[in-house]
């Protein structure tokens, strides 16, 4: 369902709202904004193994036009952005284009979400421009294990990575861990729990989601993952961290990190739910699980005052269509992940 900014009326429900706030009285605070399609892997969650997905593709959003988009989004009440893709760290010098959505006065955080390979070289000059914290997919610390969720060896660059962002101050970094992607889960989550004993790191276990080219799968229940951890380590309950969003946290052998774990379908957070998305092509999408979405592209097109007032109506109508919660298991469908943004 596509829904357009620019011949909705001004009396329309959601233009009586105080703020950027849905039908159901949840303010939106946090904007993620895809950066690119393109990626340098080819995780099997994410999207077809396809051909093209490696360059930049060149009908995704402009700095000028993103910059835009968050001007106005910050004006409504939106305090975070959190930079997506494919791979954002494929996009040129995208540490200009966060020193200027850091100077966007009403904007509190910038934070990133990357597979790593790239950010070893760039973690520092991320940082110097306002970056607070990054996210950093590792679905696997094995390198076989990793090569074929991945289709790259490339496991080693992501734990230097890791490495190098906690000590740029990137902090919570945090390891997203898509659960059920590797031959035995049970390894998979041992493995990467154990980053959390002697390193500052916050590792997530995520509920996998079926994505538009994939059919229905058999997956571990947050039950099944608290039982595997809790019979390999002493987990203690935790503190999340700063930024630390619908995940629940535990500390395993006493570790300086922490372990948490998100089933967005299983166990929907929607309630609370305080976010929109930007896709890469400029389509503002109300609920990931949703196709209601808002095409930004003609209002970027409009001279500077329009552009703005187009903008904040398209984020008014978009926080309008948000949906209550994204309905059930059986019924959630969503497009490949690289189309929407991480």
């Amino acid at each position: 369902m596509s829904l357009d900014p620019v011949r909705v009326q001004t009396d329309h429900p959601s233009h009586r709202f105080s703020g950027l706030r849905d039908r159901f009285g949840r303010c939106i605070t946090y904007l993620r904004v895809s950066l690119t399609t393109a990626c340098n892997l080819r995780c099997i969650y994410c999207g077809p193994r396809r051909a093209g997905r490696g360059s930049a593709h060149c009908d995704a959003l402009s700095d000028d036009a993103v910059v835009d988009i968050v001007r106005a989004a910050a004006s409504l009440g939106v305090k975070a952005i959190r930079l997506t893709g494919g791979e954002p760290l494929l996009r040129p010098r995208v540490w200009e284009l966060v020193e200027r959505i850091v100077s966007i006065r009403e904007i509190e955080e910038v934070t990133l979400t990357t597979n790593g390979v790239l950010l070893t070289d760039q973690a520092d000059t991320l940082a110097a421009a306002g970056l607070r914290r990054v996210n950093i997919s590792l679905d696997s610390t094995d390198p076989v294990e990793y090569s074929r969720v991945t289709g790259r060896d490339a496991v080693s660059s992501v734990l230097q990575a890791i490495d190098v962002a906690v000590s740029a101050g990137l902090q919570p970094v945090k390891l997203n861990t898509v659960i059920g992607l590797t031959s035995d889960w049970k390894q998979q989550v041992l493995q990467v729990a154990r980053m959390a004993i002697d390193r500052q790191v916050c590792v997530r276990f995520i509920e996998r989601m079926p994505f538009g080219h994939e059919g229905r799968f058999p997956a571990p229940t947050l039950a099944d993952v608290m039982q595997c951890l809790e019979g390999a380590f002493d987990v203690t309950p935790a503190q999340g961290p700063r930024g630390s969003g619908p995940a629940r946290y535990y500390t395993v052998n006493g570790g300086v990190g922490t372990v948490g774990a998100i089933y967005p379908l299983s166990a929907p957070f929607c309630a609370t739910c305080n976010r929109l998305r930007v896709t890469a092509q400029g389509q503002l999408r109300a609920c990931l699980l949703s196709d209601a979405s808002v095409d930004l592209r003609e209002a970027l097109c409009r001279p500077a005052l329009e552009r703005h007032a187009l903008l904040c109506r398209a984020f008014k109508l978009a926080a309008f269509a948000k949906p209550r919660s994204h309905g059930s298991i059986a019924e959630a469908r969503i497009r490949d992940m690289a189309d929407i943004g991480g």
